[in-house]
């Protein structure tokens, strides 16, 4: 079986994303690396309470 071809995705124009929907994007990134920040964060300190304990 051979791959398939791209050709029909060369005629395929570039996105182009308005800037309201990329600011969208620029804070929706924002929001998610605050929310992996304070996981990380609470991570921690249920590592450090679970070490207290022993």
């Amino acid at each position: 079986m051979s791959a398939p071809s791209n050709e029909k995705h060369q005629d395929t124009p570039p996105l182009e994303l308005s800037d309201e929907c990329v600011s969208h994007f620029s804070e929706l990134i924002k929001a998610l690396a605050a929310y992996k920040e304070m996981n990380a964060k609470k991570q921690g300190e249920e590592t450090e309470q679970e070490s207290d304990n022993d």
